[in-house]
């Protein structure tokens, strides 16, 4: 179905809006498949793209989501991407704003440990627009963590390692 530009307003910026909005060209929609999606622009509401990351936690403060696809092992290690979507914005140390950010985990399931090892932060929610800063680490430089009970870094675990036996 084409939505004609009153009603995308009326969709987007009502208190539930829950539609997911498509920019095909000089089109609003909102009926594409899988496939037509990804030819077009998401443009509403600002979360990330359902195909792509899922919520895994959620706070006032911000909204994390882990990336849908399975992680990648590399040596000993478990990498994955997560997405914070932060509910007001933030600051970096040269006091730029932003909006989200995504970061790349690594994992020791072994160990039951992580650390960050990239970190991407963007002007716009949902891991889009401009990109603020970007930091790196290399794998020998990361700092690998025991997570705090109950918290983000331990549902990560879980998430990605399984659930403690």
């Amino acid at each position: 179905m084409k939505i004609h530009l009153a009603l995308f307003f009326l969709l987007s910026f009502g208190a539930n809006a829950q539609v997911i909005i498509y920019r095909c060209g000089n089109e609003y929609r909102n009926d594409l498949t899988v496939e037509e999606a990804k030819t077009c622009k998401r443009i509403s509401p600002a979360n990330p793209d359902p195909l792509k990351w899922e919520l895994t936690s959620l706070s006032e403060a911000s909204k994390f989501y882990l990336e849908k696809k399975a992680a990648i092992r590399d040596e000993q290690f478990l990498k994955k991407w997560a997405l914070i979507v932060y509910s007001q914005a933030q600051r970096t140390l040269r006091n730029e704003e932003y909006r989200s950010a995504k970061n790349l985990y690594i994992f020791d399931c072994k160990k039951r440990s992580l650390g960050t090892r990239q970190v991407i932060t963007y002007a716009d929610s949902a891991g889009e627009g401009t990109i603020v800063e970007t930091t790196s680490r290399n794998m020998n430089e990361v700092m690998m963590e025991d997570p705090v009970p109950d918290s983000i870094g331990e549902s990560l675990i879980a998430n990605v390692c399984g659930k403690r036996k």
